[in-house]
């Protein structure tokens, strides 16, 4: 007979995170970050995060909406790599103006203990910087272009450990 609590363990914490009225209160929690994560996905991303048991690197990380819902519910064996160069992708360069929005994202993930790191490159760069079979998610979503994802997606899968989740955002 198994143990309701052993069993449940760590995932325990994730009914409570699916509760209609828990996700309304994160999404409410979200919406002060500027972001594209859509509410709708919010839990999802939420329970990526809860249950990764290792490294997981965020590939484009704007103003920090995803890497909060990757850090909602507390993992102490969740470690967040946060790759960006803070300047955003072709399609916010006009909307941005040259603005450097680093100090945005900071101020708004501070009291996040998951992060372990903000790399300040580009991801094609940035992914040099680490060992294969690095990460056990990938998640990317920086440049939207066909050339930008086809490089990230070749860059990064070598650095993602067998068994490992790659996945990405703002697809098709």
């Amino acid at each position: 007979m198994l143990n309701n609590a052993g069993c449940l363990g760590k995932y325990a914490n994730l009914v409570g995170l699916m509760h209609p009225q828990k996700v309304a209160e994160i999404v409410a929690h979200l919406s002060k970050t500027k972001g594209y994560l859509c509410n709708h996905q919010i839990p999802l991303v939420s329970v990526i995060g809860a249950t990764t048991n290792g490294d997981l690197v965020e590939i484009g990380c704007w103003y920090g909406r995803t890497t909060k819902a990757f850090c909602l519910v507390p993992n102490n064996d969740l470690r967040v790599h946060c790759v960006d160069t803070f300047l955003g992708s072709k399609e916010h360069q006009k909307e941005l103006q040259g603005y450097k929005f680093k100090d945005d994202f900071i101020n708004n993930t501070k009291d996040l203990p998951q992060i372990c790191s903000i790399i300040e490159k580009e991801s094609a760069i940035a992914a040099e910087d680490f060992a294969d079979d690095t990460f056990d998610v990938v998640w990317i979503d920086a440049g939207h272009d066909y050339e930008n994802v086809k490089t990230d997606i070749t860059k990064w899968l070598p650095k993602l450990k067998n068994g490992g989740l790659m996945i990405g955002h703002d697809y098709p």
